[in-house]
Protein backbone atom coordinates (compact mmCIF):
# COMPACT_ATOMS: atom_id res chain seq x y z
CA UNK A 1 0.00 0.00 0.00
CA UNK A 2 2.49 2.28 0.56
CA UNK A 3 3.76 2.19 -3.44
CA UNK A 4 0.21 3.35 -3.88
CA UNK A 5 0.47 6.37 -1.63
CA UNK A 6 3.96 7.57 -2.84
CA UNK A 7 2.50 7.44 -6.84
CA UNK A 8 -0.75 9.58 -5.56
CA UNK A 9 -0.96 13.30 -6.60
CA UNK A 10 -2.69 16.25 -7.13
CA UNK A 11 -6.10 15.46 -6.83
CA UNK A 12 -6.36 11.97 -5.52
CA UNK A 13 -6.60 12.18 -1.35
CA UNK A 14 -6.10 9.91 1.61
CA UNK A 15 -7.59 10.47 4.76
CA UNK A 16 -4.97 9.54 7.36
CA UNK A 17 -1.61 11.33 7.71
CA UNK A 18 1.16 9.27 7.90
CA UNK A 19 1.82 9.53 12.02
CA UNK A 20 -1.39 10.71 12.82
CA UNK A 21 -1.01 8.13 15.54
CA UNK A 22 1.16 10.47 17.61
CA UNK A 23 -2.67 11.89 17.97
CA UNK A 24 -4.97 9.32 17.97
CA UNK A 25 -2.76 7.16 20.51
CA UNK A 26 -4.44 7.07 23.65
CA UNK A 27 -1.50 6.37 25.44
CA UNK A 28 1.09 8.73 23.28
CA UNK A 29 -2.01 11.66 23.43
CA UNK A 30 -2.76 11.26 27.21
CA UNK A 31 1.19 11.09 28.82
CA UNK A 32 2.03 14.37 26.75
CA UNK A 33 1.28 16.49 29.68
CA UNK A 34 -0.59 19.30 27.90
CA UNK A 35 -2.86 21.65 30.22
CA UNK A 36 -6.14 19.97 29.35
CA UNK A 37 -5.24 16.35 29.85
CA UNK A 38 -5.64 14.38 32.78
CA UNK A 39 -2.87 13.51 34.51
CA UNK A 40 -1.35 10.21 32.98
CA UNK A 41 1.58 7.74 34.01
CA UNK A 42 3.27 4.85 31.63
CA UNK A 43 3.27 1.90 32.93
CA UNK A 44 5.64 0.32 33.43
CA UNK A 45 8.32 3.10 32.83
CA UNK A 46 6.31 5.57 35.46
CA UNK A 47 5.43 3.50 38.01
CA UNK A 48 7.29 5.32 40.27
CA UNK A 49 6.13 8.48 40.08
CA UNK A 50 2.55 6.91 40.17
CA UNK A 51 2.69 5.97 43.26
CA UNK A 52 4.52 8.55 44.42
CA UNK A 53 1.55 10.34 43.29
CA UNK A 54 -1.25 8.34 44.97
CA UNK A 55 0.57 8.39 48.14
CA UNK A 56 0.49 12.23 48.53
CA UNK A 57 -3.35 12.43 47.25
CA UNK A 58 -4.53 9.47 48.50
CA UNK A 59 -8.06 10.71 47.43
CA UNK A 60 -7.44 10.88 43.94
CA UNK A 61 -9.18 7.67 41.63
CA UNK A 62 -7.37 6.32 39.24
CA UNK A 63 -8.51 4.00 35.70
CA UNK A 64 -5.76 1.87 34.07
CA UNK A 65 -6.45 2.17 30.19
CA UNK A 66 -5.04 1.21 27.31
CA UNK A 67 -4.95 1.68 23.65
CA UNK A 68 -7.99 -1.01 22.37
CA UNK A 69 -10.15 1.28 25.13
CA UNK A 70 -11.36 -1.92 26.72
CA UNK A 71 -12.11 -2.89 30.29
CA UNK A 72 -12.14 0.51 31.70
CA UNK A 73 -13.15 0.82 34.96
CA UNK A 74 -11.72 2.98 38.73
CA UNK A 75 -9.80 0.90 40.59
CA UNK A 76 -7.07 1.03 43.36
CA UNK A 77 -3.32 1.26 42.51
CA UNK A 78 -3.24 -1.63 44.82
CA UNK A 79 -5.09 -3.40 42.67
CA UNK A 80 -3.41 -2.94 39.26
CA UNK A 81 -0.75 -4.88 37.86
CA UNK A 82 1.99 -1.94 37.57
CA UNK A 83 4.79 -4.75 36.59
CA UNK A 84 3.52 -5.44 32.90
CA UNK A 85 5.94 -5.26 30.45
CA UNK A 86 5.27 -4.71 26.96
CA UNK A 87 2.53 -3.37 26.97
CA UNK A 88 0.80 0.05 25.91
CA UNK A 89 -1.15 0.25 29.53
CA UNK A 90 -1.41 3.76 31.36
CA UNK A 91 -2.60 4.61 34.29
CA UNK A 92 -4.87 8.01 33.91
CA UNK A 93 -6.36 10.05 36.78
CA UNK A 94 -9.89 9.92 37.05
CA UNK A 95 -12.05 13.45 36.89
CA UNK A 96 -13.91 12.36 39.96
CA UNK A 97 -16.26 15.73 39.58
CA UNK A 98 -17.85 16.19 36.33
CA UNK A 99 -20.71 18.22 35.60
CA UNK A 100 -24.09 16.57 35.96
CA UNK A 101 -27.29 16.95 33.65
CA UNK A 102 -29.94 15.54 35.79
CA UNK A 103 -27.67 13.15 37.51
CA UNK A 104 -26.05 12.33 34.60
CA UNK A 105 -22.08 12.36 33.25
CA UNK A 106 -21.94 13.14 29.67
CA UNK A 107 -19.07 13.59 27.41
CA UNK A 108 -18.83 16.12 23.91
CA UNK A 109 -17.70 15.00 20.79
CA UNK A 110 -16.15 17.54 18.46
CA UNK A 111 -14.99 16.91 14.70
CA UNK A 112 -12.08 18.07 13.85
CA UNK A 113 -10.66 18.25 9.98
CA UNK A 114 -6.66 18.60 9.66
CA UNK A 115 -6.65 20.04 6.09
CA UNK A 116 -2.26 20.28 6.33
CA UNK A 117 0.59 19.53 8.69
CA UNK A 118 3.00 21.72 6.45
CA UNK A 119 1.80 24.33 6.60
CA UNK A 120 -0.46 23.46 9.91
CA UNK A 121 -4.39 23.87 9.36
CA UNK A 122 -6.68 23.04 11.23
CA UNK A 123 -11.10 23.12 11.53
CA UNK A 124 -13.20 22.75 13.82
CA UNK A 125 -16.72 21.57 13.26
CA UNK A 126 -18.44 24.74 14.66
CA UNK A 127 -22.03 23.88 13.69
CA UNK A 128 -22.91 20.97 15.91
CA UNK A 129 -21.34 18.83 18.48
CA UNK A 130 -22.15 15.22 20.02
CA UNK A 131 -23.27 14.96 23.20
CA UNK A 132 -23.42 11.28 25.02
CA UNK A 133 -25.17 10.84 28.30
CA UNK A 134 -23.92 7.36 30.60
CA UNK A 135 -26.61 4.79 31.12
CA UNK A 136 -27.07 5.35 34.56
CA UNK A 137 -26.83 8.50 37.60
CA UNK A 138 -23.59 9.08 38.37
CA UNK A 139 -24.03 9.62 41.86
CA UNK A 140 -24.03 7.62 43.98
CA UNK A 141 -20.83 6.31 43.03
CA UNK A 142 -20.39 2.65 42.86
CA UNK A 143 -16.96 1.89 40.82
CA UNK A 144 -18.48 -1.31 40.04
CA UNK A 145 -21.18 -0.38 37.47
CA UNK A 146 -19.21 1.29 34.73
CA UNK A 147 -22.64 2.57 33.30
CA UNK A 148 -22.55 5.00 35.98
CA UNK A 149 -18.82 6.83 34.20
CA UNK A 150 -17.90 5.51 31.52
CA UNK A 151 -19.62 5.94 28.03
CA UNK A 152 -20.26 3.46 25.36
CA UNK A 153 -21.75 3.00 22.07
CA UNK A 154 -25.14 2.13 23.71
CA UNK A 155 -25.32 5.67 25.50
CA UNK A 156 -28.11 7.45 26.18
CA UNK A 157 -28.99 10.37 24.10
CA UNK A 158 -30.06 13.86 24.71
CA UNK A 159 -33.33 13.92 23.60
CA UNK A 160 -33.87 11.30 26.07
CA UNK A 161 -32.29 13.70 29.29
CA UNK A 162 -35.82 15.96 31.12
CA UNK A 163 -33.96 19.04 31.17
CA UNK A 164 -32.43 19.22 27.83
CA UNK A 165 -35.82 17.67 26.05
CA UNK A 166 -37.79 21.41 25.48
CA UNK A 167 -34.66 22.77 23.62
CA UNK A 168 -33.96 19.94 21.31
CA UNK A 169 -37.07 18.01 21.01
CA UNK A 170 -39.75 21.52 21.54
CA UNK A 171 -37.84 24.07 20.26
CA UNK A 172 -35.19 21.73 17.78
CA UNK A 173 -32.53 23.38 19.19
CA UNK A 174 -28.68 21.65 18.02
CA UNK A 175 -26.93 19.61 20.89
CA UNK A 176 -24.55 22.90 21.14
CA UNK A 177 -27.01 25.19 21.54
CA UNK A 178 -29.14 22.97 23.81
CA UNK A 179 -25.76 22.63 26.00
CA UNK A 180 -25.32 26.40 25.44
CA UNK A 181 -28.74 27.01 26.81
CA UNK A 182 -28.78 24.74 29.95
CA UNK A 183 -25.35 26.26 30.70
CA UNK A 184 -26.50 29.64 30.52
CA UNK A 185 -29.40 28.59 33.04
CA UNK A 186 -27.29 27.06 35.70
CA UNK A 187 -25.33 30.70 35.55
CA UNK A 188 -22.30 29.34 33.42
CA UNK A 189 -20.51 31.54 30.48
CA UNK A 190 -20.82 28.55 27.27
CA UNK A 191 -18.08 30.92 25.63
CA UNK A 192 -15.66 30.07 28.45
CA UNK A 193 -16.18 26.24 27.32
CA UNK A 194 -15.63 26.73 23.77
CA UNK A 195 -12.62 28.75 24.09
CA UNK A 196 -11.04 25.83 26.35
CA UNK A 197 -12.20 23.58 23.09
CA UNK A 198 -10.01 25.62 20.79
CA UNK A 199 -7.20 25.82 22.69
CA UNK A 200 -7.17 22.06 23.44
CA UNK A 201 -7.21 21.49 20.26
CA UNK A 202 -4.59 24.14 18.87
CA UNK A 203 -2.49 22.80 21.57
CA UNK A 204 -2.69 19.23 20.77
CA UNK A 205 -1.81 19.76 16.99
CA UNK A 206 0.72 22.19 17.49
CA UNK A 207 2.22 19.65 20.41
CA UNK A 208 2.48 16.69 17.37
CA UNK A 209 2.96 18.64 14.44
CA UNK A 210 6.76 18.29 14.44
CA UNK A 211 6.29 14.61 14.89
CA UNK A 212 3.73 13.55 12.08
CA UNK A 213 5.51 15.99 9.75
CA UNK A 214 8.75 13.42 10.27
CA UNK A 215 6.74 10.38 9.31
CA UNK A 216 5.31 12.29 6.08
CA UNK A 217 8.73 13.64 5.09
CA UNK A 218 9.34 10.05 3.01
CA UNK A 219 6.22 10.88 0.85
CA UNK A 220 6.43 13.44 -2.07
CA UNK A 221 3.05 14.71 -1.98
CA UNK A 222 1.91 15.81 1.47
CA UNK A 223 -1.10 17.46 -0.06
CA UNK A 224 -2.83 14.17 -0.89
CA UNK A 225 -3.57 13.13 3.18
CA UNK A 226 -5.91 14.99 5.23
CA UNK A 227 -7.69 13.65 8.68
CA UNK A 228 -11.30 13.83 10.29
CA UNK A 229 -11.17 13.28 13.90
CA UNK A 230 -13.25 13.20 16.63
CA UNK A 231 -11.83 15.27 20.30
CA UNK A 232 -14.00 13.72 22.93
CA UNK A 233 -14.03 16.18 26.25
CA UNK A 234 -15.64 15.61 29.78
CA UNK A 235 -16.13 18.96 31.62
CA UNK A 236 -16.52 18.99 35.78
CA UNK A 237 -18.46 21.20 37.57
CA UNK A 238 -16.20 24.57 37.81
CA UNK A 239 -16.72 24.04 33.56
CA UNK A 240 -13.15 23.32 33.65
CA UNK A 241 -12.30 20.86 30.38
CA UNK A 242 -10.39 17.47 29.79
CA UNK A 243 -9.72 15.94 27.13
CA UNK A 244 -9.98 11.98 27.20
CA UNK A 245 -9.40 10.93 23.45
CA UNK A 246 -9.10 11.98 19.93
CA UNK A 247 -11.20 9.26 17.72
CA UNK A 248 -8.70 8.32 15.13
CA UNK A 249 -12.15 6.67 13.46
CA UNK A 250 -15.20 8.31 14.87
CA UNK A 251 -18.81 6.02 14.34
CA UNK A 252 -20.79 8.13 11.84
CA UNK A 253 -23.05 5.72 11.36
CA UNK A 254 -26.94 6.19 12.77
CA UNK A 255 -27.98 2.74 12.84
CA UNK A 256 -28.05 3.17 16.76
CA UNK A 257 -29.11 6.99 17.06
CA UNK A 258 -31.03 7.71 13.62
CA UNK A 259 -31.62 11.80 15.12
CA UNK A 260 -27.95 11.87 14.28
CA UNK A 261 -28.01 10.81 10.95
CA UNK A 262 -28.45 14.12 9.50
CA UNK A 263 -25.55 15.44 11.64
CA UNK A 264 -23.03 12.88 10.17
CA UNK A 265 -23.99 13.69 7.00
CA UNK A 266 -23.07 17.16 6.90
CA UNK A 267 -19.69 16.62 9.16
CA UNK A 268 -18.82 14.47 6.06
CA UNK A 269 -19.97 16.34 3.17
CA UNK A 270 -18.32 19.61 4.63
CA UNK A 271 -14.97 17.32 5.64
CA UNK A 272 -14.91 16.51 2.01
CA UNK A 273 -15.26 20.01 0.68
CA UNK A 274 -12.60 21.53 3.19
CA UNK A 275 -10.25 19.26 1.25
CA UNK A 276 -11.81 19.41 -2.40
CA UNK A 277 -13.51 16.46 -2.72
CA UNK A 278 -16.95 17.15 -2.78
CA UNK A 279 -18.70 19.41 -5.12
CA UNK A 280 -21.54 22.04 -4.02
CA UNK A 281 -24.97 21.64 -4.07
CA UNK A 282 -26.81 23.74 -6.35
CA UNK A 283 -29.92 25.22 -8.23
CA UNK A 284 -33.55 26.59 -5.69
CA UNK A 285 -33.99 25.45 -2.87
CA UNK A 286 -38.03 24.56 -4.10
CA UNK A 287 -35.89 22.10 -6.65
CA UNK A 288 -33.53 20.31 -4.09
CA UNK A 289 -34.78 16.56 -2.76
CA UNK A 290 -35.92 16.35 0.70
CA UNK A 291 -32.62 14.66 1.88
CA UNK A 292 -30.58 17.84 0.44
CA UNK A 293 -32.76 20.29 1.85
CA UNK A 294 -32.34 18.36 5.58
CA UNK A 295 -28.78 17.88 5.10
CA UNK A 296 -28.10 21.55 3.46
CA UNK A 297 -30.22 23.09 6.70
CA UNK A 298 -31.91 21.53 9.39
CA UNK A 299 -34.85 23.46 11.63
CA UNK A 300 -31.97 24.49 14.00
CA UNK A 301 -30.65 26.36 11.38
CA UNK A 302 -33.73 28.19 10.83
CA UNK A 303 -34.58 29.08 14.55
CA UNK A 304 -34.08 32.21 16.24
CA UNK A 305 -30.51 32.17 17.45
CA UNK A 306 -30.20 30.78 21.27
CA UNK A 307 -28.48 34.18 22.20
CA UNK A 308 -31.71 36.20 21.33
CA UNK A 309 -34.20 33.47 22.63
CA UNK A 310 -33.70 31.39 25.69
CA UNK A 311 -36.22 32.03 28.01
CA UNK A 312 -39.17 31.59 28.96
CA UNK A 313 -41.17 34.24 26.34
CA UNK A 314 -39.84 31.57 23.16
CA UNK A 315 -42.24 29.09 25.08
CA UNK A 316 -45.17 31.21 23.43
CA UNK A 317 -44.03 31.23 19.78
CA UNK A 318 -45.38 28.58 17.76
CA UNK A 319 -42.12 26.60 16.27
CA UNK A 320 -44.69 25.24 12.88
CA UNK A 321 -45.62 28.60 11.98
CA UNK A 322 -41.86 30.04 12.54
CA UNK A 323 -40.50 27.61 10.93
CA UNK A 324 -43.05 28.42 7.45
CA UNK A 325 -41.89 31.62 7.49
CA UNK A 326 -38.17 30.96 8.09
CA UNK A 327 -37.26 28.27 5.98
CA UNK A 328 -38.37 29.78 2.49
CA UNK A 329 -36.63 33.66 3.84
CA UNK A 330 -32.92 31.43 4.42
CA UNK A 331 -33.32 29.45 1.39
CA UNK A 332 -31.33 32.13 -0.78
CA UNK A 333 -28.51 32.06 1.71
CA UNK A 334 -28.55 28.20 2.46
CA UNK A 335 -24.34 27.83 2.29
CA UNK A 336 -22.63 25.94 -0.84
CA UNK A 337 -20.45 23.90 0.15
CA UNK A 338 -16.76 23.51 -2.17
CA UNK A 339 -13.47 23.57 -2.68
CA UNK A 340 -11.31 25.95 -0.46
CA UNK A 341 -9.16 28.44 -2.48
CA UNK A 342 -7.79 31.76 -3.56
CA UNK A 343 -9.93 35.04 -1.82
CA UNK A 344 -10.77 36.16 -5.50
CA UNK A 345 -13.41 33.37 -5.67
CA UNK A 346 -17.07 33.76 -4.83
CA UNK A 347 -17.81 34.05 -0.70
CA UNK A 348 -20.25 31.43 0.74
CA UNK A 349 -20.72 30.27 4.45
CA UNK A 350 -18.35 27.88 5.80
CA UNK A 351 -19.56 25.62 9.21
CA UNK A 352 -15.78 24.64 9.52
CA UNK A 353 -13.68 27.02 11.52
CA UNK A 354 -10.15 27.45 11.06
CA UNK A 355 -8.22 27.47 14.58
CA UNK A 356 -4.25 26.84 14.12
CA UNK A 357 -2.25 27.65 11.97
CA UNK A 358 1.76 27.85 12.00
CA UNK A 359 4.76 27.37 9.87
CA UNK A 360 5.66 31.13 9.47
CA UNK A 361 7.01 30.93 12.83
CA UNK A 362 3.97 32.07 14.85
CA UNK A 363 0.90 30.83 15.98
CA UNK A 364 -2.44 32.35 15.45
CA UNK A 365 -5.62 31.56 16.70
CA UNK A 366 -8.67 33.29 14.31
CA UNK A 367 -11.99 32.65 13.06
CA UNK A 368 -13.41 33.12 9.93
CA UNK A 369 -17.16 33.26 9.14
CA UNK A 370 -16.71 32.79 5.43
CA UNK A 371 -14.80 29.80 3.13
CA UNK A 372 -14.51 30.26 -0.36
CA UNK A 373 -15.37 27.98 -3.48
CA UNK A 374 -13.44 28.20 -6.60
Amino acid sequence: WKQHILNMRGPQKINHFPGSGYITNKMSLSTSKLKHLPTSYRIPGDVAALQTDASENPDKLWVMKSNDHRGIKIRKITDMDLTATGSLNFVQEFVANPLLIDGRKFDIGVYVAIASFNPLRVYMYDEEVLLRFCTEDYVPLDVSRVEKYVIGDKYTPTRQIPSLKESIVDRQYSMMQTLNVYLKSKGFDPEKLWAQVRTSISEVTLAKEGDIKGAMSTYPDPSIFFEMVRFDFVVDDQLSLWLMEVNMSPNLSSSMHPENGIMYEQVIYNTLALVGVARHISGPVSKLSEDDKKMLVRNSDVEVPVDECHTDQCKTCNGEVRHNYAYPAHGPHLPRFGRTGPIWASRVTCTYTIIALSGLSYFITVHILQCYVM
